[in-house]
């Protein structure tokens, strides 16, 4: 892997796929997204955000998970059952189960122990979250579980390239793994996703991953991607093509109708 240094996470990869520009604008010139619209429900009562929603879905299944809560709120009664076989493995054998891992590692894959829930280390090239993660009794095979509240429909190519990357993490993360069972849970759908792979598997995507993050690291013109769908969602477009943003910020010429 390059030793040039460019941030990466699965969410800052695939944003700066979508284009490049806007990954920029985001991350590098730090220019803040403005305000989305507050949609509201049939009374007229605020809902919360997308992101503002599934936060709160995941703060309640790790709470449940380690025994801070009792009950299972309604948005997850559709994977109750996954739920629940994690909280009984967690009160068992405490050790097999981790819940909201951050995975920092260094521009050769090496990891980077961090305990610190409020930084970052200095040094780190990716960085990878997870939800869930359950190791078998031997620690051998794990299921790495992320979970879910939106929707699948138009990200299946995007979900299964999260998985890949949390594969890689996995076993470069814990050298003794050798099968993973790497798994989306739906929760608005009552779905689970599986996708099985060996060790090797798993190995092969690094390289994918590698030349991305070297492209982010050493691109120095960040094209536009333009296209009809990218543009129309995002936040740096023109003003006058605003969708879901209340007002954008106009800062790129390049957008779309």
């Amino acid at each position: 892997m390059s030793q040039v240094m460019a941030r990466a996470s699965f969410s800052r990869m695939m944003y700066y796929k979508n284009c490049p520009l806007a990954y920029k604008f985001k991350y590098i010139d730090k220019i803040a997204p403005l305000e989305r619209p507050q949609k509201k429900d049939k009374k007229g009562n605020p809902l919360p955000h997308a992101n503002e929603r599934g936060s709160m879905i995941h703060e309640a299944m790790d709470d449940y998970i380690n025994d801070r809560r009792q009950d299972i709120i309604p948005e997850l009664l559709d994977i109750q059952d996954n739920i629940v076989w994690a909280k009984d493995i967690m009160q068992k054998i405490p050790e097999r189960v981790s819940t909201e891992q951050k995975w920092y590692f260094d521009p050769d894959w090496n990891p980077i122990e961090h305990d610190d829930p409020n930084t970052h280390p200095v040094d780190y090239q990716a960085l990878i979250i997870i939800d869930l993660m359950v190791f078998n009794e031997d620690f051998n095979a794990a299921d790495v579980i992320d979970l879910k509240s939106g929707k699948r429909a138009y990200n299946e190519q995007k979900h299964a390239k999260q998985l890949q990357f949390y594969s890689v993490g996995a076993v470069k993360k814990f050298p003794i793994l050798e099968n993973l069972n790497t798994q989306l849970w739906y929760c608005d759908l009552g779905l689970i996703h599986p996708k099985k792979l060996t060790r090797f598997q798993a190995s092969n995507f690094t390289r994918y991953w590698e030349e991305l993050m070297d492209e982010m690291a050493t691109d120095i013109t960040f094209t536009p991607r333009s296209n009809r769908y990218s543009c129309r969602f995002c936040e740096y477009g023109p003003k006058e093509h605003s969708n879901q943003w209340v007002n954008k910020t106009g800062d790129c010429s390049c957008g779309v109708a």
